[in-house]
């Protein structure tokens, strides 16, 4: 917990625990009702501010200053509450803090407005006063002055001294308020300057003393800690930590609770500082650098307390392992003293010799206890420190190590380092002296005395002696006892029998065996310190050569001394003969013995050491040789930079690289020996440590120099991968750069040039600006383009430059003395080349964008220069013409005159016409009999919906024949995409694969199926072109019906009006003036008609645009009198004729923009106007005569004009009704070739470049994914070459082939043979279509418009009073004109806005759709891609036993299921063509329905009828517009098919390399299994082992417990479980497990000599039969029961499957070898089959080395000759795919390289919670919450259990659950799939297709009543999901993003996290990338 190093962050990562979110919650709510609060009071202040400022401005009372106030005043207490809580929120890492800032302080802004506003508005009310003048600008200036000093401490103390003289400060300024009025300044204007300086002293004022307390409250605590931890680490500092510690149990003690209780709190609470302290200098506090200080200064103290809590914590272990040894050590002593006690002489006396030998037997055990005892004491004695030297002044030189950093203000302190103690007199600073010889002073309990102790050491030795004597002593006694021969009794003292005289031979040998003692016991010196002394670091191999032959004389001096003993053994006989029982006999015999076993030991001890000797030497030299090759490599890598700016720089820095890897690859084995090296020396070491309690010195450095070369070369490793990686992705990234580039270059070199010349006219300008547009157009298109240039040079810039930046970093990290980097010239860098050429792209482009809009504004300008001339030239002739209508108008002025003269005639008859006023009048009151004469008006118009259909039609099928066009030419890259992935997939060979194929008989059942569908698409075939001749002859009848009149029956209706006159005089009178003057008017009556008749059309027009044609009922009151006025009146009339006609043509021009308004108007009833016309006769002039002659000339030139136009429509439209009933021929092709020529479509030719940039760009990528391809493919065979040698596995596996049926074959051609013709002849018609409707279109726009002219000539003389009514009316008139002109206006500029709104809305539409087809065009081509650069799968040498599997073909299946389809799509056409039949029928019945109408018209009618050749010509589109949609249908769903051939393809494609995947992580599953059981026997043999001396222990302890006193008995028992805790602390140490290890090989050997051993290896091979229908397995008798094996077959197959096993019986002297078969029972004798000739010696040979399967071998033995047999090769790939895959388990941390599950990811910040909350869920609905530490999945609860979620995320990871376990229905009780739920309504959809997803993303929907997953087409068909849900989880942009990918932070689905995982090697479970690095 505390070894970490000095640059270890203090901060935790931990998230907010659930307190601080509970804290956090309660104050989000409070800060958010004060905020409400505060807002309400702010508008209510605005609100009664606002009423005063009005009672102000009305010199009334001001009433609310009160309340205002009191609102302001809370409002400020809640706005100080806020900030408060603000900083609160801050602190506690509110994700919306920012955002809540930004309120509040817009809040206070409000509240600052609001104050300035209430105090100009009450304030200048107080009373004028003579108040003092104060100099408030100096006064507040130096407040001002005081209030902006800048300190802020440094201490505590200074802080308080300044927060109590800013409180004073403070309440000075607040006094001020009060003070603060208008009378105590000069002016007004002073006045509010100086409330605005007192307002920011205030202001500044408060935030000081926020300031001020802040600091404080940060200080304060700061200082807390500071002085706790100081006063710890004193504790620390004075304690003694040698071995006179006082009472080190309680020590450990306190420091475990404090570990255990108190660290975590202190952590927290430093960390809290460290972020107020962040926090407070991110707000730039004005005491940013004292709050630095503090939190560096709490940082480094913390700091420094770990470091001592690391101290302490060693110091604490040493203390306890010195304690324990030296409590062993007086144990050992007392057991020794205790022994030899028994052996004394004085105890023996008295004890016969029986109770001497038991006693010897029973002092056996603990004997042998002492030894293990003795053996432990030797292997700790060497890792004992030294604690009295940490006492005692150093008299020599004493290394000392350092246990943590430590830094003082002259020196510093790191970790390991190694020093010479110079004095510790000074307990807290020992003296040290460095490396370099400075002389430094720490804290001695920052040093540790490294082991061994001498003391101990010496204690062992001194143990071992007194051991070794005890059991000479025991020996001699033993002996003694057994060569008495007298059995007397021990009672008394043996009386020593008297002597004979020594021979002289035996003193001799005697002095001989002490000098050979002796020379023993100095070789043994020499050995020990060889073995003892470390070699020499600086050359390690040459210092052990030189020992090497040093040891070779020990061995000669060791031969020398065996001789001499050799010698003196046989000098000894004849003594011995003759004194056999004499003292010096028996002495010699024992020295004799003694040498012979001291000189055994020292062989064997030489003999392992000179081994161990060597293979040190042997590591050395190989040390050296790998550092040698690495350090090459190293230096190769280092010489590497920047790609410079070359030709193919890329490709041969990639080559390079993968040159260099292979060579590294080609050192694999080399660093593999050095392991096995490495490995061997360390065994040696185990063997001396363990036989002879000797520690290698060496083997630690050793080991860390051969796991710094290992770490080093995987550096070297990675750096090669991760460099070739980013090679790669830079090669393809510049790939697409440079096509891109040059597409976009080669636009803008090649664009036309539309210069303006002075000699174009009009139309040529015009066809320039028209050309020019159309390059603009393409240059902005090109926008996008441009945009992509940019991304993919940014990106590529990054790529570069990071490999640029990974070899600059990997230079930093190599050693200087290993690698020396050579200085480099400066060379361009292929970085900087793209960023040029992407600066020139942008450069050409802004210049030629700026030149193209410069030109078009020229063309503009010219454009309207040419204009104006034509203009001026159009003035000049119009100017004539007002010259000749000036002299028209003077002749018409002298008419006028003689107008004047004729009104006092007219004033002559104003009295009669009096009289006749009044009775007019009389007659108007009263209604007489109508007359209603009927006129009917034929008019056509097209109806504006139709129109607008019609145009929608057109754009419509536009826009569907692009989509289609796009569409097919995508489907056709698609094919021959999947094309050549087939070809690629059947030519794909695989190696090393033995395969025996089966032909596969063709179905007779499916070719008769086929036959009957295919007779069933006929018989569908031939009903279609049925119903389709039914749907034309339909089509037929409705034109005619269209076009035939509608037969409408008029009745007019006659009413004779009735006149009533009261004064018959007067009507006579009237008539005799009619008859007087009708010869003059005869002339001019048909005139006046026309004349009356225009006028009426004039008014019936004007009244046309607000209402329908009114009923008019015309009351003729006819009245002869002479006309003075005629002539002024017909000039006014002409005049307003012409008026009439310009208003004829605007309002021709409003009815085509209003005629939706029309169709409005139509359905609203007509109301009946009553209007009266007065018609005055009067005497036609001659020059009114000759005027109104050449008036109706000019109506017949018009008439025949709009005659011919007529006709000209009539043949323009019979021409084109002709053209379109004209059947399309083939010959029109060429013509449309010759048309599109000519007209050269820009949009056309840009749509060719694009999709010919496309397919290069996309033939491009494809040779360099072929070519990626080869170089994996060899890759993988190098790899495959390598791997081959490790492993070798037996994989059953169906292997099954396809004959293609020629016939079918055949039948298929055909008919794409068909399909490619239709889709020809589909695109001519459809071509030939849209030239018909651009015709059209033209002729419509060529049509000229129709002109209704309509003229009558009415003679009026005005009544002066008409005259007034006339002008009243017409001032009306006027400005209702002015009033409906406005509204049309409006309706215009609505209706503008509409169909903009429309525009958009269309064009949104039509993009949404654009984005959702290239959305599935990424997908598929993201798809092919995919599949196309998938990884090779990794072959092995796979012995494969093929088996006959019968099913069908897939390529027939196919077939049927595409015949299927087709009958499907015919019968879904044939169904849609009933539906229009069934809609033509019903318009056929609306039409003769509405034909036989009888209408009864009154009045003047305008009929509207609909243009039958429009409607013609919109139900022809309609028709087009369907045919289109169903072809684009088609293309959908034809292209629905190639995906799934595609997914199918990409599935194939990727079996083999999946199956190869999995069978690796078996492999590797059952290797970690195989670990863990060794482990855990290790472990339980360690126990076993520590049970039995526990055991021992504890029963020794029993048997002296009666000698030992109370006090003694109760150390020893807490002694012995203090032993028991250690044990089981020691368990995983090395020596003990390789004791184990041996000591059970040597009990195996032993049994294996005395015992037989049987070992059984069982091999069986079982058949099986894949179901074509289900998928499923089956044996060969269920598929011989269902028929789809014969009999024959089935009893083939049957013989086929055997269970072999092979029987292995160990004797001492012989092996014998069975293979038997179980299924059968027979054995067979290996040995019998190699006597027989059956098998030979190199083929058991090749069965023992696993080079022959059990099987094959089994067969030799039994007799039978080798078959083919067949294994199912299929069988294992489903099984394979039908096994699901994990779902994301965790989260791999690139940073570190570790691996950590969800709930440690979400802790640490590497994920966000939501991320975490989804990836558990996605877990949880596919099985479980996996353990990435075993790969198992547990339910919720045990995940919960143990430790891997959060109890916060139980509820919804149970609701996810649900998904894989099933939804009870609370109705019928019933398990539910979630499928079935959301049809159900138990379960919401939006949850359930995110668990469904994830189901489907790792290998199937799951159904909770069956095992296994689901396909998605069975889930279907079985009902678990409906088409919408199957659609959605195919589609990839139905899946929510709501994951965020923590390394680019965007938002992703499931699907793309899965394919952004990282497999983990060790587990193999796939890993969310995340980085710690940022966090």
């Amino acid at each position: 917990m505390f070894k970490r190093n000095k640059d270890s962050t203090v901060k935790d990562d931990s998230k907010i625990n659930k307190t601080q979110v509970s804290n956090l919650a309660l104050l989000i709510a409070r800060m958010q009702k004060n905020a409400d609060t505060v807002e309400k009071d702010v508008l209510r202040a605005e609100e009664l501010l606002l009423l005063d400022a009005e009672n102000e401005k009305n010199n009334k009372t001001l009433q609310h200053q009160k309340e205002t106030a009191d609102l302001l005043g809370r409002a400020e207490g809640l706005l100080k509450d806020l900030f408060l809580d603000m900083d609160k929120a801050k602190k506690l890492q509110h994700p919306q803090a920012g955002e809540i800032e930004n309120d509040v302080s817009r809040l206070h802004e409000r509240w600052l407005k609001d104050c300035s506003l209430y105090r100009e508005l009450y304030e200048p009310l107080n009373e004028v006063e003579l108040q003092p003048r104060i100099n408030w600008a100096l006064v507040l200036n130096q407040k001002q002055k005081d209030a902006s000093k800048e300190e802020y401490g440094p201490t505590l103390a200074d802080l308080k001294k300044q927060i109590a003289a800013h409180n004073i400060l403070h309440k000075e300024i607040e006094s001020y308020n009060n003070q603060l009025n208008p009378g105590s300044t000069s002016s007004q204007e002073e006045y509010a300057a100086i409330k605005k300086q007192y307002a920011n002293l205030l202001d500044n004022s408060k935030w000081r003393r926020h300031y001020l307390n802040s600091l404080y409250d940060y200080m304060q605590d700061c200082d807390k800690e500071v002085a706790y931890m100081k006063e710890e680490q004193n504790k620390i500092l004075k304690q003694d930590w040698s071995d006179q510690m006082v009472d080190h149990a309680d020590v450990r003690r306190q420091y475990e609770n404090f570990k255990n209780n108190s660290l975590l709190a202190h952590e927290s609470e430093v960390n809290k500082l460290q972020d107020d302290g962040d926090r407070l200098i991110e707000l730039k506090h004005p005491a940013a650098s004292t709050v630095q200080a503090q939190r560096d200064t709490v940082r480094n103290e913390w700091q420094k307390f770990l470091n001592l809590c690391i101290c302490q914590e060693t110091h604490l272990d040493n203390i306890e392992e010195y304690k324990k040894y030296q409590l062993d050590a007086d144990t050992l002593s007392e057991s020794l003293s205790k022994l030899g006690s028994t052996v004394d002489a004085k105890s023996v006396n008295g004890k016969t010799s029986t109770e001497i030998q038991m006693q010897l037997q029973s002092e056996e055990r603990p004997l042998q206890r002492n030894e293990q005892l003795l053996a432990d004491m030797r292997k700790r004695s060497t890792t004992i420190v030294p604690l009295k030297l940490r006492r005692t002044p150093p008299s020599k030189t004493t290394t000392v190590e350092s246990l943590c950093d430590w830094k003082t203000p002259k020196a510093t302190l790191n970790r390991g380092e190694l020093f010479n103690l110079k004095s510790n007199t000074d307990n807290d600073n020992w003296e040290v002296q460095s490396s370099d010889g400075t002389s430094q002073k720490f804290p001695g309990v920052c040093f540790m005395i490294p082991p061994p102790d001498p003391e101990a050491i010496n204690r062992v030795d001194l143990l071992g002696k007194e051991l070794e004597d005890l059991k000479k002593r025991r020996a001699a006694l033993r002996t003694l006892q057994n060569n008495q021969q007298s059995k007397a009794p021990l009672s008394q003292a043996p009386v020593p029998a008297p002597r004979a005289e020594e021979n002289p031979k035996a003193a001799v040998l005697a002095n001989r065996l002490n000098q050979m003692d002796k020379d023993l016991g100095q070789v043994e010196m020499d050995t020990l310190n060889c073995i003892r002394s470390p070699l020499n670091r600086t050359d390690p191999a040459t210092d052990l050569a030189k020992r090497l032959q040093e040891q070779e004389k020990t061995t000669a001096a060791l031969q020398q001394l065996e001789k001499q003993r050799v010698a003196a053994q046989k000098e000894m006989e004849p003594l011995l003969s003759k004194d056999l029982n004499g003292p010096t006999s028996s002495t010699l015999l024992q020295n004799l013995s003694d040498a012979k076993n001291k000189q055994d030991s020292l062989v064997a001890l030489n003999s392992l050491y000179k081994k161990k000797a060597n293979a040190s030497l042997v590591l050395e030299r190989q040390l050296r040789q790998m550092d040698n090759t690495v350090s090459g490599f190293e230096k190769q890598l280092s010489e590497d930079g920047a790609i410079p700016d070359k030709p193919n720089a890329i490709q041969t820095r990639t080559q390079e690289i993968q040159g260099l890897k292979r060579d590294v690859a080609g050192s694999q084995n080399e660093m593999q020996k050095l392991s096995e090296d490495l490995e061997a020396l360390k065994k040696l070491c185990s063997s001396l440590q363990q036989g002879y309690q000797e520690y290698c010195p060496d083997i630690r450095r050793q080991e860390a120099e051969v796991k710094n070369l290992q770490s080093r070369y995987s550096n070297v490793i990675n750096q090669l991968s991760e460099r070739e990686r980013l090679l790669q992705e830079a090669n393809t990234k510049h790939q697409d750069f440079q096509n891109v580039s040059q597409s976009l270059s080669l636009l803008l070199d090649n664009l036309p040039d539309n210069k303006v010349s002075p000699k174009d006219d009009l139309s040529q300008i015009q066809a320039k600006q028209n050309s020019q547009k159309r390059v603009i157009e393409d240059i902005q298109r090109k926008g996008d383009d441009m945009n992509r240039v940019v991304d993919l040079s940014k990106d590529l810039q990054n790529v570069l430059n990071e490999y640029e930046v990974n070899c600059d970093k990997y230079k930093a990290i190599l050693d200087d003395t290993t690698v020396t980097n050579a200085k480099r010239l400066h060379t361009s860098t292929l970085a900087s080349s793209v960023a040029k050429q992407e600066k020139d792209l942008t450069k050409q482009y802004a210049e030629t964008a700026a030149e193209s809009d410069q030109l078009l504004k020229q063309i503009n300008f010219a454009k309207g220069i040419v204009t104006e001339n034509v203009e001026q030239v159009n003035t000049i002739q119009q100017q004539q013409q007002q010259q000749l209508q000036q002299k028209a108008f003077e002749d018409t002025e002298v008419l006028q005159k003689e107008l004047k003269e004729e009104i006092a005639k007219r004033t002559n008859a104003e009295n009669t016409l009096g009289t006749i006023k009044s009775r007019y009048l009389s007659l108007k009151s009263r209604r007489g009999i109508e007359r209603v004469e009927e006129k009917e008006i034929l008019q056509y118009y097209r109806d504006p919906k139709l129109q607008a259909s019609v145009d929608d039609f057109q754009k419509k099928i536009h826009e569907e024949a692009l989509k289609r066009t796009k569409t097919q030419s995508e489907i056709e890259v698609l094919n021959r995409k999947i094309t050549s992935l087939e070809s690629e997939l059947k030519n794909t060979k695989p190696k090393l694969v033995t395969r025996e194929v089966t032909e596969v008989e063709r179905d007779p059942q499916l070719d008769v199926e086929s036959t009957n569908i295919h007779e069933s698409i006929n018989k569908l075939s031939r009903e279609l072109r049925v119903k389709e001749q039914e749907k034309a002859q339909l089509q037929t009848e409705l034109k005619m019906l269209e076009q035939k009149k509608q037969n409408i029956k008029e009745k007019v209706v006659q009413k004779e009006v009735v006149r009533l006159e009261k004064d018959p005089e007067m009507l006579k009178a009237v008539r005799t003036f009619e008859l007087d003057i009708s010869d003059e008017g005869e002339r001019c009556k048909s005139l006046k008609s026309e004349i009356s008749q225009t006028k009426s059309n004039i008014n019936s027009l004007e009244r046309l645009i607000p209402t329908l044609e009114p009923k008019v009922v015309t009351k003729e009151v006819k009245r002869v009198e002479q006309d003075p006025v005629l002539i002024m009146e017909s000039k006014e009339l002409l005049n307003k004729i012409e008026e009439v006609r310009n208003e004829n043509k605007s309002l021709m021009f409003e009815l085509n923009n209003l005629q939706s308004r029309h169709v409005q108007i139509q359905q609203m009833k007509p109301r009946v106007e009553v209007k009266e016309i007065i018609n005055e006769n009067f005497r036609v002039a001659p020059e009114t005569e000759a005027e109104m002659q050449r008036l109706r000339r000019e109506l017949q030139d018009n008439s025949r004009q709009c005659s011919d136009f007529e006709r000209q429509i009539s043949f323009v439209k019979t021409e084109h009704e002709a053209l379109r009933a004209q059947k399309p021929k083939v010959e029109y092709k060429e013509v449309v070739q010759e048309v599109v020529k000519e007209e050269r479509s820009p949009e056309n030719v840009r749509e060719i470049q694009r999709l010919s940039d496309q397919v290069y760009s996309l033939q491009k990528a494809y040779n360099n994914l072929q070519n990626d391809l080869i170089r994996l493919r060899k890759d993988r065979d190098e790899w495959k070459a390598e791997k081959s040698k490790v492993e070798t596995k037996i994989v059953t596996k169906d292997v099954t082939k396809y004959v293609d049926d020629p016939l079918q074959e055949k039948e298929v051609d055909r008919l794409r043979r068909d399909v490619r013709e239709e889709t020809q002849r589909r695109r001519t018609i459809e071509e030939m279509v849209f030239d018909l409707q651009n015709k059209y279109i033209q002729l419509e726009r060529q049509k000229p418009e129709e002109k209704l002219v309509v003229q009558e000539v009415v003679r009026l003389q005005k009544d002066p009073r008409q005259i007034l009514d006339h002008d009243r009316l017409g001032r009306s008139l006027d400005e209702e004109v002015k009033n409906r002109r406005k509204l049309e206006l409006e309706v215009q500029q609505l209706r503008a806005l509409i169909e903009d709104k429309e525009i958009a809305i269309r064009s949104s539409d039509e993009k949404q759709k654009k984005i959702q087809v290239e959305t599935e065009l990424r997908q598929i081509k993201s798809r092919i891609h995919e599949l196309e650069t998938a990884p090779p799968p990794i072959e092995e040498n796979i012995v494969i036993e093929e088996v006959l599997k019968v099913e069908r073909d897939p390529k027939l299946d196919k077939l049927t299921n595409g015949l299927r389809t087709d009958m499907d799509k015919e019968s879904s056409d044939i169904m849609r063509l009933e539906r229009d039949i069934r809609k033509l029928a019903l318009d056929i019945e609306i039409l003769q329905r509405e034909k036989s109408v009888e209408k009864t018209i009154y009045k003047e009618v305008v009929r509207v009828e609909k243009d039958q050749a429009l409607e013609a010509e919109r139900s022809h589109l309609r028709d087009q517009f369907l045919q289109e949609k169903n072809v684009r249908r088609d293309l959908e769903d034809k292209l629905h098919r190639l995906q799934e051939k595609l997914q199918q393809q990409a599935s194939k494609k990727t079996a083999m390399s999946l199956e190869e995947t999995n069978l690796v992580h078996d492999r590797d599953k059952l290797q970690r299994e195989k670990e863990n059981l060794q482990r855990e026997l290790r472990s339980l043999e360690s126990e076993r082992q520590n049970i039995t001396i526990s055991f021992q222990q504890h029963s020794r302890l029993m048997s002296e417990r009666n000698q030992m006193n109370r006090q003694r008995s109760i150390k020893m028992e807490s002694d012995g479980q203090r032993l028991e805790r250690d044990i089981l602390d020691e368990k995983d140490k090395i020596h003990k497990r390789d004791n184990i290890i041996r000591e059970l090989k040597n009990s195996l050997q032993k049994e294996d000599s005395s015992e037989m051993r049987t070992k059984e290896v069982n091999v069986s091979t079982k058949i099986s039969i894949l179901d074509p229908n289900t998928g499923k397995d089956m044996s060969p008798y269920d598929a011989y029961r269902q028929g789809f094996l014969d009999r024959n077959k089935y009893l083939q197959l049957q013989e086929m499957e055997c269970d072999w096993e092979e029987i292995t019986t160990m004797a001492p002297d012989d092996e014998i070898l069975v293979l038997q078969d179980r299924k059968s029972g027979k054995q067979y004798s290996i040995k019998t089959a190699l006597k027989e000739g059956k098998v030979t010696k190199y083929q058991l040979q090749q069965y023992k080395d696993g080079k022959m399967s059990i099987s094959e071998f089994a067969l030799l033995v039994a007799g039978e000759k080798k078959s083919s047999s067949y294994t199912p090769h299929f069988n294992s790939q489903l099984n394979q795919q039908l096994k699901e895959e994990f779902p994301i388990c965790g989260v791999y941390d690139v940073h570190t390289d570790s691996c950590v599950n969800v709930r440690s990811a979400m802790s640490r910040k590497l994920i966000d919670t939501n991320t975490a909350q989804k990836l558990l869920e996605a877990q949880a609905a596919t099985g479980g919450i996996v353990d990435i530490s075993n790969g198992i999945k547990y339910s919720v609860h045990k995940a919960a259990d143990r430790g891997l979620i959060e109890s916060s995320q139980l509820q919804r990871l149970l609701n996810a659950q649900k998904a894989f376990t099933g939804v009870e229905d609370p109705m019928t009780k019933e398990r539910l799939s979630v499928g079935e739920a959301v049809q159900k309504g138990w379960m919401p959809k939006e949850n359930a297709m995110r668990y469904m997803e994830a189901q489907f993303l790792t290998g199937g929907l799951v159904n909770p009543n069956k095992a296994g997953r689901v396909n998605i087409v069975d889930a279907v068909s079985s009902k678990m999901i409906d088409s919408t849900m199957m659609r959605e989880l195919q589609e990839e942009i139905n899946y929510a993003k709501e994951l965020t990918d923590p390394i680019t932070k965007e938002k992703i689905n499931y699907k793309q996290a899965l394919a952004r995982c990282k497999i983990d090697p060790l587990s193999g479970l796939p890993m969310f990338n995340a980085s710690s690095k940022n966090v």
